[in-house]
């Protein structure tokens, strides 16, 4: 039977630290390499979903086509598709 406190003579309803640092280690112990390769997957699935679909030369008239700022390739922001933004300042065009 458990006692009214903890091996620190914290009483169970109130914040141990010492006992919270002792669980920590514990769940790093048991799942600590599962949970860094999920992190891992979850960030590069992140890091994918955040890069462009693709970078885009456009040709306007059969000639390279140039931002106003000189930049040269164009992507589509998300969700439209019908708009081209610079890769550089981020000025559409469409």
């Amino acid at each position: 039977m458990l006692g009214e406190a903890c091996r620190h003579g914290v009483k169970w309803s109130d914040h141990c630290p010492q006992c919270e640092l002792v669980s920590a280690r514990e769940t790093v112990a048991h799942w600590g390499e599962a949970v860094d390769r999920a992190r891992s997957v979850i960030d590069a699935a992140n890091i994918a979903a955040a890069e462009p679909a693709g970078n885009i030369l456009l040709k306007v008239a059969g000639k390279p086509f140039r931002c106003s700022c000189g930049c040269n390739v164009f992507h589509h922001p998300p969700n439209n598709s019908d708009v081209y933004a610079c890769n550089a300042c981020d000025l559409c065009y469409g």
